[in-house]
């Protein structure tokens, strides 16, 4: 659903220093680090994701306009 939702944009920014609250975004120590670390614009994180076994099957009708 969110593939879809973003193909309705044809630009896309990233603001992350500009709207992304404090510690959120990579620290200076980082800038000039060897690999990806010291060009990064954004502070990678983990997570767990659940998923549904087989799918979430979502019937979808279009708006009336």
């Amino acid at each position: 659903m969110m593939i879809r939702i973003l193909q309705t944009f044809d630009t896309f920014t990233l603001r992350q220093k500009e709207d992304a609250p404090d510690g959120s975004y990579p620290p200076p120590s980082w800038k000039g680090a060897p690999g990806r670390k010291g060009i990064e614009e954004v502070w990678p994180g983990m997570a767990i994701t659940l998923f549904v076994k087989g799918g979430c099957w979502v019937h979808m009708s279009p708006a009336d306009s």
